[in-house]
Parts: C-alpha cells; structure tokens; sequence
C-alpha cells in the first residue's frame, strides 16, 4: 500500500440503470435493509431530457430519465437508480462483459447477512 496521499475519502454513491425502480427497491429493502432518502426524479414529473441533459450525462440524443431515487444501506454509500426511457436500450449485460458487475457490503455476520 502506497503512502501517498489521495484526495479522496471514499465513495459517494454507485448509479444503477433498472427496469423498474419500484421492483428494485423492494429488493434493496428486504435483502439489505435499505432505505429511500428521497426521488430525485418522481415519475410523475415531466421527464429530464433535452441537449443539456445529453451533454452532461453522455446520454444519446432523445433519451428520458423517468424516475431516479437515492437510497441509503446503513452508513454506507448511497445507491442511485434509475429509470430511462432510450430507443438505443439494450438488454443487461452478462457477467464478463464491461460495466458494473457487482457491489459489495459490509457486514459483522455473514451468516445473518446470507
């Protein structure tokens, strides 16, 4: 380990594009006690979309973000999902292929945890 200094603390949150947030949510609560801080994007708001929108989150040209919800697992970092609406959306990628893969917890009993 290096003794070098960083200016980084840590991570602030990791973002996840789902089909569903409300699915998605349902299973970060019960599998892992999470919880929802707040909707940044409720889905009956007009959608986030435009050039600006495009240019800042390299979105293709037309995409919509529906809904977005922030959600916390104890004092950890927070989880970002999302909802968009694209004609370019594809399927999820497998295991091997590029892009998130996985996260991982903290916890001080396994067991419990699985």
């Amino acid at each position: 380990m290096s003794n070098k200094k960083t200016i980084f603390r840590g991570i602030d949150h990791i973002g996840i594009t789902v089909p569903d947030i409300e699915e998605a949510t349902r299973f970060l609560v019960d599998a892992f006690g999470a919880e929802v801080c707040y909707d940044v994007q409720k889905p009956e708001q007009l959608p986030m979309e435009g050039a600006e929108m495009e240019k800042q989150l390299g979105l293709p040209i037309s995409s919509k973000i529906i809904h977005m919800r922030l959600m916390k697992i104890e004092k950890g970092s927070t989880i970002e999902l999302f909802k968009h609406d694209a004609k370019d959306q594809k399927a999820p990628v497998k295991w091997m292929d590029y892009g998130l893969q996985h996260f991982a917890l903290y916890t001080d009993d396994i067991e419990v945890a699985a």
